[in-house]
């Protein structure tokens, strides 16, 4: 028997699917709103991969996407040189280990989150930020800029 739904992908994201070369390094080269699993080889970043795929059935809405760190060599490094520079505005989404994940929308990181990983506290995350700010009329800069989620 075959699906009635087609199954979503989640991207998979390289070094050039980033402005690797732009003044931020980190920015990404799709517009879409898109959320990426920052991850590596490690036990929870191996569990998240699995909550991961499973969520992105589920919500609807953004683009979801894992990049592995361990498999990259340009966005780790400019991950690594953004959270020396305390100056810049992208510092406090560079400072944080991996696994984290970021909500990019217009090509920049809005939001971060890196606290409790569990499917329940991922899916509130996401379908609250989903529910906010899936409406591009919305001041999506002003309400959602530099901020840091941990979940309650």
């Amino acid at each position: 028997m075959s699906n009635l739904f087609p199954m979503r992908q989640v991207k998979i994201l390289s070094d050039s699917d980033f402005m690797t070369d732009s003044d931020h390094k980190i920015n990404l080269k799709d517009k879409s709103l898109t959320v990426i699993l920052f991850k590596d080889e490690e036990d929870l970043s191996i569990q998240l991969t699995d909550i991961w795929n499973d969520i992105s059935q589920k919500i609807s809405g953004p683009v979801f996407a894992i990049c592995n760190m361990k498999e990259q060599t340009l966005i780790p490094k400019n991950f690594e040189d953004l959270s020396k520079d305390t100056s810049s505005s992208y510092h406090m989404f560079a400072s944080h280990k991996v696994p984290f994940i970021l909500v990019y929308r217009d090509s920049k990181p809005k939001k971060i989150y890196c606290d409790l990983f569990s499917g329940v506290n991922l899916t509130i995350f996401l379908s609250t930020l989903i529910d906010n700010y899936s409406d591009e009329s919305m001041d999506f800069d002003n309400d959602f800029d530099n901020s840091e989620t941990n979940a309650v």
